[in-house]
């Protein structure tokens, strides 16, 4: 799961807090052992030069669903930056959920795995 060195410490350099909306590209796997579905995504996250050393890339696999909210007052059809985020259990849909809130809007992606890597988005094939 994503809960990486000092995920939670504002002060640290691995903290999601101010990482910024980069893109969230939704696509099939070639996987062929996957369980029950080959639905995967990626979410890339930029990083606040100020504070992290690096971008967050954050695989998912067997996504079941995702959705994307913008707080009816947002000016822009995009999504900013991190306040915080949560990995949670759905007790509804008996998957884990990673529910983000944005500083404009949220997303929620139920999906069956994750893996996450800190790197420049320039040495990362998306």
């Amino acid at each position: 799961m994503l809960l990486t060195r000092n995920h939670y410490d504002f002060y640290g350099d691995y903290c999601i807090h101010d990482l910024k909306f980069e893109s969230f590209k939704l696509g099939e796997s070639n996987d062929l052992f996957c369980e029950s579905n080959n639905l995967i995504a990626t979410l890339v996250l930029r990083r606040n030069k100020f504070k992290h050393p690096t971008d967050l890339f954050i695989s998912y696999r067997g996504i079941r669903s995702v959705s994307i909210q913008l707080d009816k007052e947002s000016k822009y059809n995009a999504l900013f930056d991190i306040v915080i985020d949560e990995i949670s259990w759905d007790e509804q849909m008996n998957l884990p959920v990673h529910e983000i809130r944005f500083s404009n809007g949220n997303m929620r992606i139920y999906f069956e795995d994750l893996e996450e890597k800190w790197d420049d988005i320039e040495n990362f094939e998306i």
